[in-house]
């Protein structure tokens, strides 16, 4: 789901129309009466689309934001357990969602879940899709996020705002993906320009403003994740052959195995950047 402009580009040709139609009756109907009135009723047709298609878009904006407050205040509800596990649901749910599409439109990508890749400083950077495929390597960092999104993506940090007035701190997820195909590209030793870097947001997550996002990185929702893919592979060009793919998936494959430690060190870190945005 994704707000709805008021006023689109596409109304101005509707605009055109209604002031052709209404300009082209006055000269019409002295020529001929009934022409004349139905330049007008046509052009008065035209105008009356174009009220409903703003009405229209009002309401489903108001029902949206109405849909996200609820889905807030039901959270609010929960106790601390019971909101972890329903938030860690929804983002398996969005992974989920996305391994599905991809898998529907590109069936030959292989396509890694939750990948712990190791960092120099001996910690793993957790990255939730990894999909190998003749387009180049996406990183993908998926954000369940509810509520809106504000902020220029050149910022350590973006303003999640919900319905109801209260706003928390994130931290950018560009940069996030960008350190961890970093990380991914030390351990396969290839060039910047095999990796692309994908931010998807749910239903929920409205994106204010795309101003400043890098031109190695695309930042859509889940239902325009696939333009988004191939936009980020017409930029650069670069393929993989067959041979390519499956090498680099026998490669990372060992580090999708999930240990105690692993899973405690990345519960860690998200419980620090949440203090640290505070």
């Amino acid at each position: 789901m994704k707000k709805q402009r008021i006023f689109k580009l596409i109304d101005i040709i509707i605009y055109f129309n209604v002031l052709v139609f209404f300009l082209g009756g006055f000269p019409a109907i002295k020529d001929s009466t009934p022409i004349g009135i139905s330049f007008f009723v046509i052009g008065s047709l035209n105008f009356i689309f174009i009220l409903l298609t703003i009405k229209l878009r009002i309401d489903f904006n108001k029902n949206l934001d109405e849909k996200i407050q609820k889905e807030l205040e039901a959270e609010e509800m929960m106790g601390e357990v019971t909101k972890s596990i329903f938030n860690k649901s929804k983002q398996v749910f969005l992974e989920s969602r996305i391994e599905a599409e991809i898998k529907d439109k590109m069936p030959t990508a292989r396509i890694i879940r939750n990948a712990y890749i190791p960092k120099s400083d001996g910690n793993d950077s957790e990255i939730d899709l990894i999909v190998i495929s003749e387009q180049g390597i996406f990183v993908i960092e998926a954000k369940n996020i509810t509520g809106k999104i504000f902020g220029t993506w050149k910022q350590d940090k973006m303003i999640v705002q919900h319905p109801g007035g209260k706003s928390f701190d994130i931290i950018n997820p560009i940069n996030q993906n960008t350190m961890h195909f970093m990380h991914l590209k030390n351990i396969l030793g290839l060039k910047n320009d095999i990796f692309r870097s994908i931010v998807v947001f749910g239903d929920l997550g409205i994106v204010e403003s795309f101003k400043d996002v890098p031109y190695y990185t695309q930042v859509c929702q889940i239902r325009n994740l696939m333009f988004s893919m191939n936009k980020l592979a017409k930029r650069f060009g670069t393929r993989l052959e067959k041979y390519e793919i499956e090498n680099i998936y026998k490669n990372l494959i060992e580090f999708t195995q999930k240990t105690d430690e692993r899973e405690q060190n990345h519960i860690n870190r998200i419980q620090n950047d949440k203090i640290n945005s505070v």
